[in-house]
């Protein structure tokens, strides 16, 4: 004790004769010297190791089941509210009466039948895309490839091939085309967005 007061008296604002005008006491030792030499796994036995200690975070963003389901609910809500948004004015346009229960049944069966239609189709292709990507995520495939992180274009790619796997192999292509095509839209406007909404989660499927 009397080595640190010593050293705090050495070092500390008394050798600069500084007058404390509230009645401080600057020569008291300090209470933290010596805290260097506490050992932590003396005060915690669950600390193991001797270097610092890292949460685990995925750099890319969410994980691949975060974003199957993310995918898959954000475009079948598209496609609801777009499928039936397109079938609200389609149920106006060929209501077969001007009546006002007979057109808002038919405007309510065009809505129901194109806004499902729609859904369905788009949750489906995000469950295909998220399934291809986590594939490709899982082989690292972009690690063969340079480093370039190409697992969305191979993913919509793949997509397009499957979805339209039974309407012969030029509709196979065309919607494989597609399907990167885009992939590369977004991407390209990605970079546009601000940097809050240009990190790995901040855009839908990326």
């Amino acid at each position: 004790m009397e080595a640190d007061k010593d050293q705090y008296e050495a070092s500390g604002p008394a050798s600069l004769g500084m007058q404390d005008p509230e009645g401080y006491s600057y020569t008291a030792p300090n209470p933290f010297l010596g805290l260097n030499s506490i050992d932590p796994k003396a005060l915690n036995p669950m600390i193991q190791g001797n270097g610092p200690e890292y949460l685990q975070y995925d750099t890319k963003g969410r994980g691949y089941t975060e974003k199957t389901f993310y995918n898959c609910g954000t475009m079948y809500l598209l496609g609801i509210v777009g499928g039936g948004t397109y079938g609200f004015f389609e149920g106006l346009r060929s209501s077969p009466s001007n009546k006002f229960k007979i057109r808002l049944n038919t405007v309510l069966n065009k809505c129901g039948r194109r806004g499902s239609r729609a859904g369905n189709a788009l949750g489906a292709l995000a469950l295909m895309y998220s399934l291809f990507d986590a594939l490709a995520g899982t082989f690292e495939i972009d690690h063969y490839l340079g480093g370039y992180d190409v697992n969305p274009l191979l993913a919509a790619t793949a997509t397009g091939l499957v979805y339209k796997s039974t309407h012969g192999p030029k509709t196979m292509a065309l919607a494989a085309v597609i399907g990167g095509g885009l992939v590369l839209g977004v991407s390209g406007a990605k970079t546009l967005l601000p940097r809050p909404l240009n990190s790995p989660s901040g855009v839908m499927f990326f």
